[in-house]
Parts: C-alpha cells; sequence; structure tokens
C-alpha cells in the first residue's frame, strides 16, 4: 500500500508536529502559542493575521500532500481520517494523559464555561464578590495549588481581577475528587477610579500554580 516510504514518514512527522501545537494542554491555549511567547515573539499581528494558524496550515497542507502521494490506493480515506484524527482527538488525547500519567496540577481539569463569579455593591465604597468554579483532580494523590483570577485584556472596567484582593487562594482537591469550588472576596472601592457595581462573569479565567508548576486556565 505504502509506495513512497520517505514520503509517508514525513507526512508523520509533519502531522505530529501540528498536532501537539495544537494541543490546548498544560494552558488554557495551543502548545504552540504558548512556545512563540516564551520565545518574545508574537502569534498575530496587529491587523489580527495569525501567524502560527497560517504555519500550522501549510504544514497540514504539506503532510496530506505526502501522504497522498506516498500511498498507491485509499488516499482519499486516509486523507480523510488524518483530518477527522486531528479534529476530533485531541481532547480524548488530552483527557487519557490527565487520567494514566499526569501529575500534581496538571491532573486538574478546569471547566471554565461552567465556572462564573458574580458581584454586588454592599454599600458605597464595598464590592462583595462571589466566584463558583468546578475542577476535577484526575490524580490518585490530593493536589493543593494556589489560585488567581485573570482578566480579558480588553475587559473595562475590570470585573473578574477584582477577586484578586484575596489572592492567592489556596485549595486542595483530594485524590479523584470533583467539585465546586466556592470562593468570595470583599473589594474596597474607596480608591478605585472606576469599577463595576453589579454583574456576572462567565467563562472565568484562572492561573494556578503550585511550587514551579503553573497553568494558565
Amino acid at each position: 500500500m505504502i509506495v513512497r516510504k520517505k514520503f509517508f514518514i514525513l507526512s508523520l512527522i509533519l502531522f505530529l508536529i501540528v498536532y501537539f501545537l495544537n494541543l490546548s494542554f498544560p494552558h488554557d491555549m495551543p502548545l504552540g502559542e504558548v512556545l512563540i511567547s516564551n520565545l518574545g515573539l508574537t502569534a498575530r499581528s496587529s491587523t489580527g493575521i495569525h501567524y502560527l494558524g497560517i504555519l500550522l496550515l501549510v504544514l497540514f497542507a504539506s503532510s496530506l500532500f505526502f501522504l497522498s502521494n506516498s500511498l498507491k490506493k485509499y488516499e482519499i480515506r486516509f486523507i480523510l481520517l488524518t483530518i477527522v484524527i486531528l479534529i476530533f482527538t485531541p481532547p480524548f488525547f488530552i483527557h487519557a494523559f490527565q487520567r494514566t500519567m499526569a501529575t500534581g496540577i496538571y491532573a486538574l481539569d478546569y471547566e471554565k464555561e461552567r465556572s462564573k463569579c458574580e458581584f454586588e455593591m454592599l454599600d458605597k465604597t464595598h464590592l462583595s464578590g462571589k466566584c463558583e468554579l468546578f475542577f476535577v483532580n484526575y490524580s490518585s494523590d490530593p493536589v493543593t495549588y494556589q489560585l488567581t483570577f485573570t482578566e480579558p485584556p480588553f475587559d473595562r472596567p475590570p470585573m473578574v481581577s477584582l477577586m484578586n484582593n484575596r489572592a492567592p487562594y489556596s485549595i486542595t482537591l483530594q485524590g479523584n475528587e470533583e467539585r465546586w469550588v466556592d470562593l468570595e472576596a470583599e473589594i474596597d472601592t474607596s480608591r478605585m477610579k472606576e469599577y463595576i457595581e453589579s454583574g456576572e462573569a462567565n467563562g472565568v479565567g484562572i492561573i494556578v500554580k503550585d511550587g514551579d508548576q503553573y497553568r494558565e486556565l
């Protein structure tokens, strides 16, 4: 079935590069963007052009080209299978890794879309913030970590980051535990130029740390 072994190997290498650079682990962004950021570069231009996305698209198209030219038959089937694997299997791969090999905070799953924060004024100078965050610890060992909140860069006035008034929050999840974590903070607004008086935020961004381990979720 394989008529050009070198083409097939090259196709596999390019596919694996694209696959792993697209994985959103250990952070809530593709691994490729994390690596580029660590190098002091940017994955996007000021006009919104996604350099990394274009590069990965070119690499994936090259992978399919070499795959197609390495096979004697069933080229279309294998190309479709490759596309399906790239689109649908990453969440299962991450889930399997966390359940079998990950330790510490890397075994944590944070369900961002289910988590939320609510804010309400207590009086003229004090704001109450309450957050409900859902976590799963896939490790059989307890995990203790420090949590702080992150704000989307263009959100004004700030909302979720106001919860850092009492940060970092120390949280412990027992082995194989899943639960809602409730956090509360009273925020002094007397010295703030702008602040919310009430509101709700969904899809709350957080940072979890444990020593040198760090994840932005």
